[in-house]
């Protein structure tokens, strides 16, 4: 399966046959030289600080580019940056960006791109370029043209991007990769060999006669991806409408939103016949129709020749960018410098998929094995190609899974968890048209990890609950909302939390992004670079309330085993285990409970927590640090760990914290002066709860950590928590 993004910014585009002037320092660089001959990092020639670069920019095409590339990277145009870049010295060198043929020529070419390096970026930098996921190179690309200038081939050189797309540019990324990558892409290792098809329940767009039919056995095909953006009733298909549109023109192309429309003429551009879109081969008032169509979602994106992810727009109603004259302004920036052009390189798909609404630049070309893009030249015609490198090859948006089937024992292991991390990270940042939606719309994205990692036996319904992996629930419990966003309960009736039919416990449960960061955001707000990894569970058995009322499953999760090494101490905190006997001798309000209700056993204190106002850094505009107190330290002066919660929680305040799992930290965490040193897994993260209703049922507020010897010394008591 390949996958087609549109992207579109609207911006002028500069170009000049003759040499734009330069500063007094950037006219000093032999710019044909550096790139002639490469000059290393190491002897980077300094420019000047980043300040004076910025205010040179009007004045200097070099100067320009480089505050252009600096500006988008480093995101400073936001209203929110208020870092301090004063100190920040930029510097300048040239290096090889990459090589299409393996392997390698004898003699590789020294240097493609001038490169920009800073002294040092500022905390502020580090934290909104995670978020964002922009490259950390800053860089400018020589186009084409001026390829022959150094005696090099056009490969690797900018290329310019035009007002419409060439669609048979497109086509050719295609064929390249049908031609030479064969398997690796056609064949995807997790599903099985009898899904390579799909069953007649699944329709697709006849878009040569306008009609919806049955798809053909073998069928080719183009699959849509878009935003809805409105109430689409219009031109949905239903019961009612579509007996008239599997006869031939019986689907009209004037009725069709603007995104669908445009998709169906590529479709036809690209000499293809069919193409699959949900709002259209999807019965909408058909609840069964749905849910069929839902649980095969990863079969009908993974079966289709192509995917158009048409994210240059906020709605249906949005044109393709670049499909037709006038839908999009070419982003590119480029200048003449000392007789050579230079174009600062458009946003990697990785970045331009990390913003809350899908961002808008060019179109982008993802398979199993590479990355294409509209203003690189990075197409090769070698046998080994799929090993080839270029500045696109690790930053596509979409690879969630191995490429080729792992060895066993990462199968068995937990690095899936990962993955399913990072893509949940992503996914949270999306604005849904339908908000119930937010589960039925990663469906494909749980098959394939389901059955790819044979979770529960390849179950994708036992192996997830509510979007959440329940299979390593020690692990996923642990997300975070990302400090700069809000977060709201998903499905509220009247803006009351209780009311909502999503669990609490669920990322899936909120309305806004959510991140996994290691413990070191705990220290450091913004520190999102790793994940949480808990080193043992402190829950034996976790159980769910299904949808049957009084019906409690026992959840089938992996345990974390502790790992003890000689001389190292185990630490003193015991779990309390499961007792079934306790549980039906006080399950006579079961039957009340909502679905989806987590019931297990644990250990429950009251502590109470204060806005961290010490550390620089640790104030989010929605979401801040706390700092963890024991009930008895009434004067607050040791900290026993520290929690994330809303910046309008109070200050101070006591919370119900229940324990979860165990993991390492370091003495910042806590009152290392006072409680010891850090010693492995003296760390417990607890969640902090409410109490909702009469029942004692609980719903999440945050998650934190506490040092364990703090827990053993609070009035922690046993019981059974039910969370929501």
């Amino acid at each position: 399966m390949y996958r087609l993004t549109h992207t579109f910014k609207r911006m002028r585009i500069w170009s000049s046959e003759q040499d734009a002037p330069l500063c007094a320092v950037c006219a000093k660089l032999d710019i044909w030289r550096m790139l002639h001959d490469g000059l290393p990092k190491d002897n980077a020639i300094y420019l000047g600080t980043l300040p004076n670069i910025l205010s040179r920019a009007d004045d200097c095409a070099l100067c320009s580019l480089i505050s252009t590339v600096v500006r988008r990277t480093w995101l400073l145009d936001r209203k929110t940056f208020h870092a301090n870049l004063s100190e920040v010295d930029l510097s300048i060198y040239s290096q090889e960006c990459g090589c299409l043929r393996v392997p390698e020529p004898p003699t590789r070419e020294l240097a493609h791109r001038l490169c920009v390096t800073p002294s040092t970026r500022p905390a502020e930098v580090i934290a909104a370029m995670a978020a964002a996921e922009t490259n950390l190179m800053l860089e400018m690309q020589l186009m084409e043209e001026d390829a022959h200038q150094l005696g090099r081939k056009v490969e690797l050189h900018g290329r310019v991007v035009k007002e419409t797309v060439d669609v048979d540019l497109v086509k050719g990324w295609m064929a390249l990769c049908e031609r030479e990558h064969g398997a690796q892409c056609e064949e995807l290792w997790w599903r099985k060999s009898e899904e390579t098809s799909l069953p007649p329940v699944v329709r697709v767009i006849d878009v040569q006669d306008m009609s919806i039919v049955p798809i053909p056995p073998s069928c080719r095909y183009l699959a849509l991806s878009y935003l809805w953006g409105r109430n689409g009733s219009s031109y949905w298909t239903t019961k009612e409408n579509l007996p008239s549109r599997m006869q031939p023109g019986g689907l009209p192309i004037c009725v069709l939103p603007t995104t669908i429309s445009d998709t169906v003429l590529l479709t036809r551009q690209m000499g293809e016949q069919y193409l699959w879109v949900d709002a259209l081969c999807i019965v909408q008032n058909d609840l069964d129709d749905k849910l069929a169509q839902i649980h095969l979602m990863d079969r009908i994106y993974g079966c289709g020749v192509l995917t158009v992810f048409a994210v240059g727009g906020i709605s249906a109603d949005a044109p393709l960018p670049g499909f037709r004259p006038g839908t999009r302004t070419v982003a590119q920036r480029v200048e003449t410098i000392q007789g050579l052009r230079f174009a600062v390189p458009l946003p990697t798909p990785r970045e331009s998929l990390a913003h809350t609404h899908w961002d808008t630049h060019q179109v982008y070309f993802e398979c199993a094995s590479d990355v294409w893009a509209e203003d690189l030249i990075a197409e090769s015609n070698g046998k080994a190609l799929t090993r080839s490198q270029h500045p696109l090859t690790n930053a596509g948006g979409g690879r969630v899974m191995f490429m080729t089937r792992p060895p066993a024992f990462l199968l068995r292991s937990r690095e899936w968890v990962l993955g399913y991390m990072d893509r949940v990270t992503e996914y949270s940042e999306r604005k849904l048209t339908v908000e119930d939606d937010i589960v039925n719309a990663i469906t494909a994205l749980t098959n394939a990890f389901a059955q790819g990692f044979e979770l529960s036996g390849g179950d994708p319904s036992q192996a997830f609950r509510y979007g959440m992996a329940v299979t390593d629930l020690d692990q996923t419990l642990l997300w975070q909302p990302r400090p700069d966003s809000p977060l709201t309960r998903r499905g509220c009736v009247g803006g009351d939390s209780t009311r909502s039919p999503w669990p609490s416990w669920a990322w899936a449960g909120w309305v806004g992004p959510i991140r996994y960061a290691s413990d070191m955001q705990f220290v450091a707000l913004h520190y999102s670079h790793d994940w949480p990894r808990p080193m043992e569970s402190l829950v034996d058995k976790w159980h769910v309330v299904e949808e049957d009322a009084g019906a409690l499953v026992h959840l089938g999760l992996r345990p974390i085993k502790r790992i003890v090494f000689d001389g190292s101490e185990k630490g003193l905190y015991e779990p309390p285990r499961w007792d079934a006997a306790v549980w039906e001798a006080e399950a006579s309000g079961l039957k009340t409970l909502r679905a989806g209700t987590l019931v297990f056993r644990t250990t429950v204190c009251w502590m109470v927590v204060e806005k961290n106002q010490s550390a620089d850094g640790q104030i989010g505009e929605h979401h801040t640090l706390f700092d963890i107190f024991p009930g008895s330290d009434t004067d607050r002066c040791h900290f026993a760990g520290r929690i994330v919660l809303p910046r309008s929680h109070p200050s101070p305040s006591q919370v119900q914290l229940i324990a979860l799992s165990r993991t390492d930290g370091i003495n910042e965490m806590y009152d290392a002066d006072f409680y010891g040193n850090s010693y492995e897994g003296c760390l417990l993260y607890v969640m902090a709860v409410k109490v909702v209703d009469g029942v004692d049922v609980r719903e999440r507020l945050g998650v934190g950590a506490v040092f364990e010897k703090a827990w053993l010394d609070a009035e922690t008591v046993d019981d059974i928590v039910l969370l929501r």
